[in-house]
């Protein structure tokens, strides 16, 4: 299981897509779209991807990541600590997290 987030720094929550594979236990956040294939390898996306997610508030995409990121770790069986590091390049969750 690896998380990547090579050369990415920051996404902001209404850019970020939350991507995922129960199979490897990769997760990874990119800019969505995803123009240039760095999440291919991999079969599950939640966030910006959705044609909801920008009608909603900055703080009802963070509610709704934070609430994805524990269904995909109870449902999916990735680890907790992959999938925080993955939503780390976005500085919303960032700061719903530490309060910061």
């Amino acid at each position: 299981m690896q998380t990547i987030n090579k050369e990415i720094k920051e996404i902001p929550i209404m850019n970020a897509m939350l991507l995922w594979c129960s199979k490897d236990g990769t997760a990874l956040v990119v800019n969505h779209p995803d123009n240039n294939g760095i999440g291919d390898h991999l079969d599950s996306a939640f966030g910006a991807c959705h044609y909801k997610w920008r009608s909603k508030s900055t703080d009802e995409q963070v509610s709704a990541i934070i609430k994805e990121a524990w269904q995909i770790a109870i449902e999916d069986g990735l680890s907790v600590k992959a999938i925080n590091d993955a939503l780390l390049v976005v500085p919303e969750y960032r700061k719903a997290m530490t309060g910061n």
